[in-house]
């Protein structure tokens, strides 16, 4: 039996190398898996939108934003200054020579308190006996649970453990002269005792007991 020449496949074989190299033809790259997840395609597109939003948004108010950021900057200042150290805008009046004053380390143990201050004031060392003063009504809280002596505690810590009005004047006026360089006075000693008086009376009160002496 004899075929006709229609019958014979013949293979162009320059289309085909056409086909080959023309990437519309290439569907094995269909089977190849994609390197990146689902997941982490999401991820780079939603990124690449969020990125492109914020840029625009910081162009366009660029201005606003640093001043938004100067302003908590300056909060944040002045927070740390009244707040955690109010002492430093305590500088106008009348001022004692810092030299005149030994800062040693404040502590409410071991200190014979009501000796100590007579002593002060006997020699007119107000700055002294103020500060002892200050301590030893510190003494007095915290032997009746009411605030928790620490070394590293700063006045206004205190005032916010035990919030008393004559507690909040003793503090204030301990600030003034120990930070604030401001001259102690025997007018200022006569104060802080009608202020510890007070204090003592409250402790009282409240039924805590505990001691009032050294």
């Amino acid at each position: 039996m004899f075929t006709s020449p229609s019958d014979t496949l013949v293979i162009d074989s320059a289309k085909l190398s056409v086909w080959r190299q023309d990437g519309a033809y290439d569907y094995g790259r269909e089977l190849v898996p994609h390197q990146d997840t689902f997941g982490e395609w999401l991820q780079d597109r939603l990124s690449d939108f969020t990125d492109e939003i914020f840029r625009n948004v910081f162009a366009q108010n660029r201005e606003w934003m640093w001043t938004v950021l100067g302003i908590i900057v300056i909060l944040a200042i002045l927070w740390i200054v009244f707040v955690v150290r109010p002492s430093v805008f305590m500088r106008s009046g009348k001022k004692a020579d810092a030299l005149d004053y030994d800062v040693t380390e404040d502590t409410i143990y071991g200190i014979d308190f009501p000796s100590e201050i007579e002593k002060a004031i006997s020699r007119h060392d107000f700055r002294e006996a103020l500060r002892l003063m200050y301590l030893q009504t510190l003494k007095w809280l915290s032997d009746n649970h009411q605030i928790e002596w620490q070394s590293f505690k700063t006045p206004t810590q205190y005032t916010k453990e035990w919030r008393n009005a004559d507690f909040l004047k003793i503090t204030r006026l301990f600030v003034r002269v120990r930070y604030g360089g401001f001259e102690a006075t025997e007018e200022m000693i006569a104060e802080m005792r009608v202020c510890q008086e007070a204090v003592k009376r409250v402790l009282l009160q409240e039924g805590k007991g505990g001691s009032y002496e050294e």
